[in-house]
């Protein structure tokens, strides 16, 4: 008997099969009075009855004292009874969880998710409603109020955060398939996440997560609790890689906005810029559109690590990312990219975009787009940008800190942007404005 075969034994038992989808089911009742040897009764001899069609059951007319074998030869189509599984991608470095969130329609996602010891869980679908962009345009005004106080726009953001948790099943962070959450008990480092979305809107790693006792003290950002990465669905780059190398360093800076008319000047992105290219020997670009333009069509070695310290603007619901350099000129994901004479992009191993609001995502032709779907689809290995306006002071100080933890301290990716949002001691809610295109456990290694 096959592995997917059932058998009932004993006095008027019956067997059933799992998934009889297109399947003949046939019973043989063997009565033992006429058959000592218990041997199997051959077609058209003795009690045998069939029945055929899908999912039938036959019953043989004197069962008493038989017994009642039925073999179910399984339909290879899944059964309406069959959870609707997705099916993962493998990564060359495992991680805690993997989180797929994806849309079933205009208004509706679905959310599976797989634990590192192959527990998958799900589907568990939320409604999210007709125009998500309104959310990201939102979240992305909360750094340019000025008048409100810290205090406010912590508050602000935190009641963005319990939105975004709302949205997650509960499914994922309790009970016997609380994959998320069990993963989020474990301690030391925190556990790894990555977020395989086509939803650009929203923004998972804000989501404010309740401590088990439910006070507010116990409250944490996903963000701050794991080592997150998010990743666009897509099916030329399905995943990201957990290893790249640094290759070049380049920053792109504007050492005066003055030739603009209306945007103030950077002095902490400068120092920024100076930081890297004596620490780590980056080099230097004036963010003009002339000298811009000419380094992005230079011929290219290998992969390169490209920081942006400039100005930036987002309109989500226009689908429009730009940024901005000092004589007033703008460069969008695309002029990046910079495709030489092959159509080959620029092979970027990690594009870090300290300008305001760069890291919000859009939608064009149903892909996540903005600096950070556009970059990854096109080859990119990270990206990193914050989604609201930020404080240039803080900027500077994050982005010096996670160079310096990434590439001096050698961690992961996911592990330095975690620990420098958890860092309490840090004024404001710029920590928490970065979000992280890329594998939570990411190593940069420096040739």
């Amino acid at each position: 008997m096959s592995r997917k075969d059932t058998r009932a034994t004993g006095p008027g038992s019956v067997a059933i099969g799992g998934s009889a989808t297109g399947s003949t089911i046939s019973t043989n009742v063997l009565n033992p009075l006429t058959d000592q040897t218990n041997r199997r009764l051959q077609s058209g001899k003795g009690n045998n009855v069939g029945a055929d069609g899908p999912g039938s059951i036959a019953v043989g007319a004197n069962i008493e004292n038989s017994r009642l074998e039925t073999n179910v030869a399984l339909s290879t189509e899944r059964s309406a009874l069959t959870p609707d599984l997705v099916k993962f991608p493998q990564l060359e470095t495992p991680v805690d969880v993997i989180l797929r969130i994806a849309h079933t329609g205009p208004e509706e996602i679905r959310f599976d998710a797989l634990s590192k010891d192959g527990h998958q869980v799900g589907p568990y679908r939320r409604r999210i409603g007709p125009n998500p962009g309104q959310f990201a345009a939102k979240l992305g005004d909360i750094g340019r109020d000025a008048v409100i106080s810290e205090g406010q726009q912590a508050a602000r953001l935190r009641a963005i955060g319990l939105e975004i948790a709302d949205l997650i099943p509960k499914e994922l962070l309790e009970g016997p398939h609380a994959v998320l959450g069990a993963a989020l008990t474990k301690k030391g480092a925190g556990p790894s996440l990555l977020i395989l979305t086509d939803e650009a809107f929203i923004p998972w790693e804000l989501a404010r997560l309740s401590s088990s006792g439910g006070t507010t003290a116990g409250e944490r950002y996903l963000g701050e609790a794991a080592r997150v990465g998010r990743w666009p669905i897509n099916e030329t780059f399905p995943t990201p890689r957990a290893a790249l190398e640094l290759g070049e360093f380049h920053v792109v800076v504007a050492s005066s906005y003055e030739k603009t008319g209306s945007r103030r000047d950077l002095p902490h992105a400068v120092a920024e810029a100076q930081f890297v290219v004596d620490r780590f020997g980056a080099k230097w670009h004036e963010a003009t559109g002339t000298e811009t333009s000419a380094w992005l069509a230079s011929p290219r070695s290998g992969a390169e690590t490209l920081l942006l310290a400039l100005h930036g603007y987002s309109d989500p619901k226009a689908n429009e990312q730009r940024l901005v350099l000092g004589d007033g000129q703008e460069i969008t994901s695309h002029d990046l990219l910079g495709v030489n004479e092959n159509n080959k992009p620029r092979p970027y191993s990690l594009v870090f975009i300290n300008a305001c609001q760069a890291g919000s995502g859009g939608q064009s032709l149903a892909q996540v787009s903005g600096f950070p779907g556009t970059l990854t689809r096109r080859g990119t290995g990270a990206v990193i940008a914050p989604l609201w306006e930020v404080d240039d002071a803080e900027a500077c100080e994050l982005a010096k800190n996670f160079f310096t933890k990434a590439l001096n301290d050698e961690m992961e990716v996911g592990g330095a942007l975690k620990s420098l949002r958890h860092d309490a001691g840090r004024p404001g809610i710029t920590r928490f404005a970065y979000i992280f295109y890329g594998h939570p456990l990411l190593k940069l290694h420096q040739g």
